[in-house]
């Protein structure tokens, strides 16, 4: 008899069940918000992985190069300089969420350097490192200026022409080992804190996606936050490109470009529009471009705008006047001037869509900051 109930009871729950799908009693698909959540995070991982990754490899480089200095040494250390700042600059386009506690945006870069301070504050570190018999310590290197800490003071140290030909003395060597183990440090923080896991940061965007609307006056959270961050990262990026140009000087002000020194300005300008983009599209998961697009006519075709828009931008950023050159060199020259002023109104006119269409048509305050939620 309970063999017969409990073939029964299967059956019953399977017609149910079978009623309950014919009837669209479903499971609830994601919010927009949520996948918005999700594909962020599935963005973010990587980049601040990649970043903790070219950090440790250029520690390592710059290890053996302090054990047996030699040129080639040397020239092996300035690329995985430049790999690790391109990792950054892609990863620093995420600008919310963990990397906007304790100033640790700072501790990567400072920028903009207009009075020369890293040199002069390098210099200086040096000197007091080198009349202690202490040297410097994890705990130490905290409480040193940000000026002197982060990729800035490793191009100074690699790329000045006249700091790279004492690199091999052992306090700057140690310096430079100690400065990158710093970034590693506060890297490996950030790429923990985009972990899944409770009390992570991945878990903290899920429940601003879920968050259920208060007033009228309450807009999609998620969306809002990317939205600013987009908003924000080129408009840094305009500014790290019209700053070398100049408004009105024709030669421009070459020192002012981003890595003068290393002379690769343009290069983590590449990274940062395309690092942009990808967060943009959410990847290959679902992507503001599908959340600005599914709203209405009017905003599918401002989505179609913003993708033209950025491969206008890529094919400029590609085109022979750039290849080869660095942007302090390029801002010198007649003909490729009048290719970074092009440049200069691709990036703008994307930021503009972020600044105005892009949040009017998904419910977003105009005025709304992405330091607000945190």
């Amino acid at each position: 008899m309970t063999g017969r109930k409990s073939l029964l009871s299967q059956c019953l729950c399977l017609g149910l069940c079978s009623v309950f799908l014919l009837s669209g009693c479903q499971p609830k698909p994601p919010s927009s918000e949520l996948q918005l959540a999700e594909s962020t995070t599935a963005v973010a991982q990587p980049l601040y992985n990649d970043l903790v990754v070219g950090l440790k490899e250029f520690h390592s480089s710059a290890s053996s190069f302090c054990s047996a200095p030699s040129a080639g040494g040397l020239a092996g250390v300035q690329q995985q300089w430049h790999q690790s700042m391109l990792n950054w600059q892609s990863a620093s386009v995420v600008n919310f969420g963990p990397v906007t506690m304790d100033s640790m945006a700072w501790k990567f870069q400072f920028w903009p350097d207009k009075k020369n301070l890293i040199h002069r504050k390098v210099e200086s570190e040096i000197r007091r490192g080198s009349q202690s018999e202490a040297g410097w310590t994890p705990a130490s290197i905290g409480k040193v200026s940000v000026v002197s800490r982060g990729f800035g003071a490793a191009e100074y140290l690699l790329f000045d022409p006249e700091a790279k030909e004492k690199i091999a003395e052992p306090v700057r060597c140690e310096y430079l080992q100690v400065v990158i183990q710093d970034m590693q440090r506060n890297a490996e923080r950030l790429s923990r804190w985009w972990q899944q896991g409770e009390d992570r940061y991945p878990e903290e965007l899920k429940a601003l996606a879920d968050a259920v609307p208060a007033t009228e006056e309450s807009y999609p959270q998620v969306s809002a936050l990317l939205v600013s961050s987009l908003h924000t990262t080129l408009e840094t990026a305009i500014r790290k490109l019209s700053m070398p140009l100049g408004k009105t000087d024709q030669h421009g002000n070459p020192y002012m470009s981003e890595s003068w020194r290393s002379g690769y300005s343009l290069d983590n300008l590449r990274a940062v529009i395309a690092s942009t983009r990808k967060l943009y599209e959410g990847g290959e998961g679902y992507g503001l471009d599908e959340r600005l697009a599914s709203v209405d006519e009017e905003s599918r075709q401002l989505a179609e705008e913003i993708s033209i828009a950025y491969d206008e931008v890529d094919k400029i950023l590609a085109s022979k006047p750039l290849e080869n050159i660095s942007l302090k060199d390029a801002v010198v020259d007649p003909e490729r001037r009048e290719v970074l002023s092009s440049l200069l109104f691709g990036i703008s006119r994307i930021k503009n869509l972020f600044a105005g269409k892009v949040p009017d048509k998904l419910g977003i305050p105009l005025g709304f900051n992405s330091n607000d939620g945190d």
